[in-house]
């Protein structure tokens, strides 16, 4: 899982050639995570919603949304890039944006363009960077809200009613037969939907979930030995040992995490 750093951005810039169709289990962040396609036509799966990704498309995940890509054989590139809304001089560019997770940009030229000068930049004005970014990502999001061709996602109602059922409840629930049973499915049947839209179990995604949530109250001064409890999890050393696993630190370290996959 990528996550930020002290500087609070990631970017970079990938090409390779995928020999043979690739998935990538679901991930999540805190942070918004917003992806160029240049080229590969991949699948974008974010949450309960499937869409067919065009080269030349824009690909937003929000904070606490859980995406994967899959791959087709052939060259695939892209721009990824991860950032802290808030720190954008007008969020509600961001806003105006947030019912889409899909702009069909057709390598529009200003969207070209903010990518272009995104890598030129890292590599003349290291320094800087951080702000430039935050600077680019303005206007390209500006330019989004001006782009009105957007994708119709294929959307499983069953998973669509587990997402919400979970959200809904994620801090109480206590098991996975709690969930099946509201939706009158088997558990059996709900750990496949699961696996098979978003490559991860039902229960690693309330775990993910609860975790960032802890991390977020956190950051913002709770502390860990209360704050797990609150999230969902019953026992200190099970959240202890979680936390760490997904961020890197311990629950009680200051919130710098190093980018990592």
């Amino acid at each position: 899982m990528i996550t930020l750093g002290q500087d609070a951005y990631f970017f970079n810039h990938t090409q390779q050639q995928i020999e043979k169709p690739h998935e990538y289990a679901s991930h999540v962040h805190d942070a918004y995570e917003l992806i160029y396609i240049v080229r590969g036509n991949p699948t974008y799966t974010i949450e309960d919603k499937s869409y067919n990704v065009q080269n030349g498309d824009i690909i937003i995940a929000r904070p606490f949304a859980h995406h994967c890509l899959t791959l087709k054989k052939g060259k695939y590139e892209r721009y990824n890039i991860l950032f802290d809304a808030q720190r954008l001089y007008d969020t509600d560019i961001v806003t105006a944006t947030e019912k889409n997770d899909i702009f069909h940009c057709n390598f529009n030229t200003t969207v070209d363009n903010v990518f272009q000068r995104l890598q030129r930049y890292q590599i003349d004005f290291p320094e800087d960077f951080g702000k430039l970014l935050y600077l680019l990502l303005s206007e390209l999001f500006c330019c989004l809200t001006h782009i009105n061709d957007t994708a119709a996602p294929v959307i499983n109602s069953t998973m669509a009613q587990a997402i919400a059922y979970i959200n809904d409840n994620l801090f109480t629930i206590e098991n996975i037969a709690q969930i099946s049973n509201a939706l009158y499915i088997s558990e059996t049947y709900l750990f496949r939907i699961f696996n098979e839209h978003l490559k991860i179990s039902p229960k690693k995604y309330i775990n993910e979930k609860r975790l960032l949530a802890a991390k977020q109250r956190i950051a913002s001064g709770e502390k860990p030995t209360s704050v797990y409890l609150a999230c969902g999890f019953n026992d200190y050393t099970v959240f202890y040992r979680n936390y760490v696993k997904m961020f890197g630190i311990s629950p009680s370290q200051k919130n710098e995490q190093s980018d990592n996959n």
